[in-house]
């Protein structure tokens, strides 16, 4: 695996952008601040003015005629029709960067059902669409449900927009989309056609206990699977993925990269229906787009084990899978912080940072 922060680090200081675009620039082109105007050389792009726009301090691109824009191994991949790993080869070799002998992971995501989703229908992927757009237009158009939404949890109006949440006013409970990795169309922020799996729940007022004290299941639709699902659409220049554990946990760590400008770097994504399957759709995705694989998991003991001990569940799943993955990043929460939310909501940012 490449570390490709620093091959753009190299190319950046040897202006290699000129070298990779110089059959574009030309008498024509439009210098604007830090970025030069080119006409767009990718397919299907009949550019007659300079729309393409080439960073001069960045290795990035953005076509303001047809929309595309990534950095330059999307920009080889798409003008070359080279795959990935080439691309990736060929910029190293311009930067003088040596492979280092992490291994890449290849495998082909799967959706894992337990024996009584099997029972259930096929998902009915337009009666999800349907229950969606009706509980994400209650919540837009319920400003106190939102403002309690930012008071309890954390989470500010724009995040809970992004992130698809909605309210059913007639069961009175917070309606969390579970979206199939890669529907998610990441220049859109009105959910385009995504691909809704199935809900989970959470009560209205987030309530973990009845008047009895006794503890409320985390609900969710029967259909629902239990795999690894995206808060966040990936982008072209995406080159780093986090793995959350929770919904909440993950809107808000979206919501701490945008007020760090970083939204744009990091693909999330997170296990629907707890960690029961974690390890075992881990290593059934595919993590070859990505040179940054990171894992945060919650950090407290709340499970009894069958020897009548309290165990973290989410450490040990983190030490299973630095066992099959060393060569991910495993970042552990602070002693005294339960779940990134906590640690969040507490406002400990000056007192402890978090890499993004």
């Amino acid at each position: 695996m490449y570390d490709i922060n620093k091959i753009y680090e190299i190319l950046l200081m040897q202006n290699y952008q000129k070298e990779l675009f110089s059959d574009l620039i030309n008498s024509s082109s439009i210098v604007t601040g830090s970025d030069i105007n080119v006409c767009c050389p990718l397919p299907n792009h009949n550019d007659s003015t300079p729309s393409f726009s080439i960073s001069l301090t960045k290795p990035l691109y953005n076509c303001f005629g047809c929309g595309a824009k990534g950095d330059w191994l999307d920009y080889l991949q798409k003008t070359q029709n080279w795959d990935f790993k080439t691309a990736l080869a060929y910029l190293a070799d311009k930067a003088g960067v040596e492979k280092s002998n992490v291994p890449i992971v290849k495998k082909k995501i799967e959706y894992s059902y337990t024996a009584k989703e099997k029972e259930q229908k096929v998902i009915d992927f337009e009666a999800n669409d349907a229950y969606f757009i009706k509980c994400f237009d209650n919540l837009l158009n319920h400003p106190s449900a939102l403002k309690f939404l930012e008071e309890k949890r954390g989470i500010k109006p724009e995040t809970a927009i992004h992130c698809g949440m909605g309210i059913d006013t007639e069961k009175q409970r917070w309606v969390i989309p579970v979206f199939k990795i890669g529907s998610l169309n990441w220049e859109d922020p009105k959910f385009w056609n995504p691909k809704i799996l199935g809900f989970e729940y959470r009560r209205s007022d987030f309530s973990l206990f009845d008047i009895n004290g006794k503890k409320f299941k985390c609900h969710k639709q029967p259909s629902t699977p239990s795999t690894l699902v995206e808060i966040n659409g990936k982008s072209p220049e995406m080159r780093k993925l986090i793995i959350m554990e929770g919904f909440f946990d993950a809107y808000l760590y979206w919501q701490y990269l945008k007020e760090n400008g970083k939204e744009h770097t990091t693909h999330i994504i997170t296990p629907s229906c707890g960690l029961s399957r974690l390890v075992e759709d881990v290593k059934a995705f595919d993590f070859t787009p990505y040179l940054q694989v990171t894992v945060m998991l919650d950090n407290d003991y709340k499970h009894i084990n069958v020897q009548g001990e309290l165990e973290n569940i989410g450490l040990n799943k983190m030490k299973e899978l630095n066992e099959l993955f060393p060569e991910f990043k495993y970042n552990v929460l602070p002693d005294g912080y339960k779940d990134f939310s906590e640690w969040y909501i507490g406002m400990n940012k000056k007192e402890v940072k978090i890499a993004c």
